[in-house]
């Protein structure tokens, strides 16, 4: 061979090698990384799903399995159950399995099925919300949950798996982003849960500017439930028939001032359409799981502290039942609670653009309902506190449906509630500051976002923590940052 043509074919195995051992560097560096990193998340409300998955893995005996999303971590004490149970001389274990709806309905239960078996009753109650209703996953939540704990991988399916490893690069670069473990205040950490799994932060009343959330209109809709994921519960289901545990379909507990009106008039057929999409029972009477605002607390679907009481109450009596055993609840119900009334203290802030808005009345102030024509083309908007002396209480949806225009917008702390969509016709909207100091005083849902993909959401400094770690809030971590 000639010299010339020796030297080029070295220099090409030996490209060829480096590259083949860069590549083969790289999974091994994001391996040792994964494994030898500190964990960040493990004191924010994903803290608290290990301890639910090590608590289940732990039970001995037959149990009795409340499955679902985060109105089971709200609305269940599981404590309470298993205490009237055994007053009726029922021996069971009773663990609460749902958290968080980000990480979805199907990971809860690929999660539980491992350590589901003989005698077994398992209570499955989704919150009543497409998302929840489908095979969604979210690697990132997944992550956050479960850090570097990856014994739960193996009861995923190869698809989610393969997108678990596909993430690795986005969580660690998550986690490089805090030096030491983030720490979470309020309803929403890993410390509001006791060693059972249970929610023990006080919620006294209900929270929410309208008493019932503005975003998340509960309709009685067959159509929310996926079908694919329709076809995957009852699989689920004949599993664990042929395990010999018993599986039940539960109505999560909701609002009734969130429920479209003549709710009562179609209940009792949609509760039938339900009961024919699944191989299993329903439990219980539909109608107790609709309550009053006074029982829940900052979501239509989560409870206050006497709202979980109730409901485990009526739980316990529909489990009794069911199993053949008449003996009436040992604790009495509480009392409801009454509803707080609508914040009425004042903030002042700037009335500057006071002149750019169109007013309707709410109660004895007003709501914004649009920006005059003459100002639509404006860059920056900042929302008033007071008009004509009279406070400013709310605002539309379509606040802002002809200002393309709009880049920056100041949103003060008299304003409780943003819709979805609200900045759906801004695509050129680029800043939305907020001067609420607590997330919990400013109701948000899933889309606020929604058509608006250049938007940051600044928020006070000191609160950025408490914004990021937001059952809420935290949907919109990502494109958020403090002033």
């Amino acid at each position: 061979m000639p010299q010339r043509n020796r030297r080029k074919t070295m220099l090409f195995l030996s490209a060829f090698f480096g590259v083949f051992l860069l590549l083969g560097s790289v999974p091994a560096a994001l391996a040792i990384d994964f494994h030898s990193g500190n964990t960040v998340f493990h004191n924010t409300f994903y803290g608290a799903f290990l301890p639910k998955y090590d608590r289940l893995s732990r039970c001995k005996k037959k149990k009795v399995v409340v499955l679902g999303t985060s109105s089971v971590a709200f609305g269940l004490d599981s404590a309470l159950l298993e205490e009237e149970l055994s007053y009726a001389g029922l021996d069971y274990d009773v663990v609460g399995y749902g958290l968080y709806g980000a990480l979805g309905t199907r990971f809860m239960m690929e999660t539980a099925l491992p350590f589901l078996g003989k005698d077994d009753v398992v209570i499955f109650t989704p919150e009543l919300f497409p998302q929840t209703l489908s095979n969604y996953f979210s690697v990132t939540e997944t992550y956050r949950a479960i850090e570097k704990d990856t014994r739960v991988l193996a009861s995923l399916s190869k698809q989610e798996r393969l997108q678990m490893i596909l993430g690795v690069p986005e969580y660690l670069g998550q986690r490089h982003k805090h030096p030491k473990p983030i720490e979470a205040e309020g309803v929403y950490a890993a410390k509001s849960f006791d060693q059972r799994g249970d929610m023990i932060y006080d919620r006294p009343e209900n929270i929410m500017p309208f008493y019932f959330d503005m975003n998340t209109p509960l309709t009685l809709d067959i159509k929310m439930f996926d079908s694919d994921f329709v076809s995957y519960v009852n699989d689920y289901a004949h599993i664990l028939k042929n395990r010999g545990a018993r599986m039940y379909f539960r109505f999560c507990p909701l609002d009734a001032l969130g429920l479209m009106d003549g709710y009562r008039d179609t209940l009792d057929a949609f509760a039938d359409q339900v009961d024919g999409l699944f191989d299993f029972p329903l439990l219980g009477n539909p109608r107790e799981s609709i309550l009053k605002e006074n029982w829940f607390y900052d979501s239509s679907f989560h409870l206050n502290s006497l709202g979980a009481k109730k409901n485990t109450l009526h739980l316990a009596e529909q489990i009794k039942l069911e199993l053949g055993s008449l003996t009436p609840n040992h604790t009495p119900y509480p009392a409801m609670p009454d509803l707080p009334e609508r914040k009425k203290e004042e903030v002042h802030g700037d009335d500057v653009d006071g002149d750019c808005f169109l007013y309707g009345a709410d109660g004895d102030g007003y709501s914004l309902l649009g920006v005059k024509e003459e100002h639509q083309g404006r860059a920056s908007l900042v929302l008033p506190t007071h008009h004509e002396g009279r406070y400013i209480r709310s605002l539309s949806k379509d606040l802002f449906a002809s200002c393309a225009s709009l880049t920056k917008v100041y949103i003060q702390e008299n304003i409780p509630l943003l819709y979805d969509g609200l900045f759906s016709n801004t695509p050129n909207i680029e800043e939305i500051h907020l001067s609420h100091r607590y997330p919990a005083e400013l109701q948000v849902g899933w889309k606020l976002l929604e058509g608006a993909p250049k938007a940051t959401i600044y928020v006070p400094r000191s609160s950025l923590n408490a914004y990021q770690n937001d059952y809420f809030w935290s949907h919109y971590s990502g494109r958020m940052a403090g002033e």
